[in-house]
């Protein structure tokens, strides 16, 4: 039986779609889900059309801000530790109330969209398959997909050379990279950028500098000398937010294999590292908390299977602590088959500011917009499906000078392929 074609003429249904892709792209965005904070009465906030912010405790500050019906840009709140000495004993202390540690930063906003072809009448008399769920479905994976690009290019600083097919977002020599951004891509501050092996740069890594249980208790004891480190990530089901405050490491799968490889799958310290895990799990049923992860002094270490990548010769930036950036090249002396340079990402509370705008107008206040036309007196079905939104890292300049990523840092290391002959070299000198 042939199916009947809802066109956007129906209101209902084009309102219903936008709904529920936009809940199921966010169900399968990994960042979001794992990241971002509940955002407190959006029930409410959708009928009194007011803007939301979801809790600063979460590395994805999420903000939806539905009044936002021109202009391109939606403020955002980032919450700074209030400090100074204390006043002691009958000490006169009216009027000179510490000002709150609060900045507000404007994110840029636009319209992303894309379409897919739904087929013809007769193609969907061919088939038993719904096309229009089928394409809804194919359009949460896709948004959910480049979202989680987007995302994971800001908190690195850099696009990298890695372009499997499955990237929707292109290389930063494309010309359309920095529109599909949206906001600017910011190199990581220089007092988080962090090397493998303890160097300063990226062209100090060696063909030894896999990333190391060691190097995470020196990047764990760097994090907290800091006057004002990344504030910890503070899960609201955790109980052990205070007793034990962690941090969340994202590492790459090749990242993953050289610590195990330098650890020893049996040795006590692999052991500890996946047990400690599994003891914070057994409190905390979170996403945050959910797969394959280790928890290392503090550092809640996390895979993920796709990179930011680069390979010798590559140009990334470093910056200086005024923020001023210059061009780093990836040592060519780490040319080997399958050579490259991995970057893990750590992430704390208020790392990036995911900022939405109404994605619909009109009834339909969601961020994410659902529409079908059809073509050729009828016979053709074309869906297309769009979000109004941007992203953008917290960062701030201090009173020393220093420009700050608030809420994230980076760590590069030395990751060849470990199928090449550069991966059994480095994994045999780690087991030396």
């Amino acid at each position: 039986m042939a199916q009947t074609l809802i066109t956007s003429a129906d209101s209902l249904a084009v309102r219903l779609q936008s709904v529920a892709l936009q809940a199921e792209s966010l169900r399968r965005s990994v960042f979001v889900r794992m990241m971002a904070g509940r955002q407190p009465k959006e029930r409410a906030a959708l009928a009194k059309r007011e803007r939301i912010q979801s809790t600063q405790d979460m590395p994805i500050v999420s903000i939806t801000d539905l009044q936002q019906m021109a202009g391109d840009k939606v403020t955002c709140d980032m919450f700074r530790i209030v400090s100074g000495k204390p006043f002691m004993g009958d000490r006169k202390m009216q009027g000179q109330g510490a000002p709150q540690r609060f900045a507000s930063m404007e994110i840029k906003i636009n319209q992303t969209r894309f379409p897919m072809d739904a087929g013809s009448r007769m193609t969907q008399k061919r088939t038993r398959h719904n096309l229009r769920s089928i394409a809804r479905a194919n359009m949460a994976d896709y948004f959910s997909r480049l979202n989680d690009q987007i995302i994971l290019v800001h908190l690195a600083g850099e696009r990298g050379s890695e372009n499997t097919e499955d990237w929707n977002v292109p290389l930063a020599t494309d010309s359309d990279f920095a529109d599909i951004m949206i906001n600017p891509v910011v190199a990581p501050s220089n007092n988080r950028h962090f090397f493998a092996g303890g160097g300063n740069s990226i062209t100090e890594l060696e063909q030894t500098d896999a990333l190391k249980l060691e190097d995470l208790d020196v990047i764990s004891a760097k994090l907290r000398e800091m006057p004002f480190p990344p504030a910890p990530i503070k899960v609201e089901s955790d109980p052990l937010n205070d007793e034990e405050p962690i941090w969340c490491l994202i590492v790459t799968e090749r990242q993953w294999h050289y610590l195990l490889a330098r650890a020893g799958g049996n040795s006590p310290a692999w052991r500890k590292f996946l047990a400690d895990a599994t003891m914070r799990k057994s409190v905390n049923k979170h996403p945050l908390f959910m797969g394959t992860t280790g928890l290392w002094n503090g550092l809640l270490v996390k895979r993920m299977s796709r990179a930011i990548r680069f390979n010798p010769g590559d140009t990334i930036k470093e910056s200086a602590d005024d923020g001023t950036t210059s061009d780093a090249i990836v040592p060519a002396s780490l040319s080997r088959a399958g050579a490259a340079v991995d970057r893990a990402i750590l992430l704390g509370g208020q790392a990036l500011a995911l900022a939405r705008g109404d994605g619909s107008g009109g009834n339909n206040a969601y961020p994410m917009r659902w529409t079908e036309v059809l073509d050729d007196h009828g016979n053709s079905l074309e869906i297309g499906a769009g979000q109004i939104d941007g992203k953008a890292k917290f960062r701030y300049k201090g009173s020393d000078g220093k420009v700050t990523d608030f809420g994230c840092a980076v760590i590069d290391s030395y990751a060849p392929d470990p199928s090449s002959d550069g991966g059994q070299r480095l994994r045999t000198s780690l087991q030396a």
